[in-house]
């Protein structure tokens, strides 16, 4: 049996696990998320987190905890692919997803706070040139900016884990090649994010494979776990 062959731990439980959990919480958080008609008009962004605060934090919780535990996952992954070229590839991409990770969850405590600030700003008088709104506005935009970079740095970290499975036999190769073409569409449209306003048609075009990343993680996991009782 050679080192990239399956060798079962506990580590690779946790795996299964944290990519099952990542994959379900990250599907339901981004499908419960209110957004406005128009993303890129501060005052509609923070009209939608007043009207749907519960949703809003849920949302911006369960994004959170759902990035960590593909993060989780991403250790047994890189951790089982040990030799080669794979192995530099799979190292690469999970430092990349601890600083995506790291991203993330600045992002979306910066966005729950954002949402604290809309409700202040609506029980304010929802006008546009009171201090409520600016630190409201303000909390938008910081959000939005680092979402933007971390989309970036996340995606293409798991860029460099989906190019360490394809050319590892760890795993299966269509699981390596569905996350690297998915990661690989959102890598290209978060660069465009950069020099573009956000659009309700934007954000679906981005929602489709990221939805895919989560599928991903969750089939990925599911493989993982049976292999495991398999081996009992």
């Amino acid at each position: 049996m050679s080192q990239e062959s399956y060798r079962g731990d506990v580590l690779q439980k946790i795996a299964g696990l944290g990519l099952v959990v990542g994959g379900i919480l990250t599907v339901v958080s981004n499908a419960i998320f209110p957004r406005a008609d128009d993303p890129s008009v501060v005052v509609q962004v923070l009209e939608s987190y007043a009207d749907n605060e519960t949703l809003s934090q849920l949302s911006y919780l369960g994004i959170t905890m759902g990035v960590i535990a593909i993060m989780i996952g991403t250790v047994g992954l890189y951790r089982n692919i040990s030799t080669g070229a794979a192995a530099v590839w799979a190292r690469l991409g999970f430092y990349g997803v601890i600083v995506g990770t790291t991203l993330f969850t600045v992002s979306m405590a910066i966005g729950l706070r954002a949402v604290a600030r809309a409700v202040d700003w609506v029980a304010a008088g929802s006008g546009m040139n009171n201090s409520a709104y600016s630190v409201a506005a303000a909390l938008v935009e910081a959000s939005a900016s680092m979402l933007d970079m971390t989309i970036l740095v996340f995606w293409l970290a798991l860029v460099f884990v989906a190019i360490g499975m394809v050319l590892s036999s760890a795993y299966p190769k269509w699981l390596g090649w569905t996350l690297l073409v998915a990661s690989a569409a959102i890598v290209v449209i978060g660069i465009t994010r950069f020099f573009t306003d956000p659009t309700q048609a934007t954000e679906y075009i981005f929602a489709v494979p990221a939805g895919l990343t989560s599928l991903w993680a969750l089939v990925t996991g599911i493989w993982i776990t049976r292999r495991e009782i398999q081996a009992m």
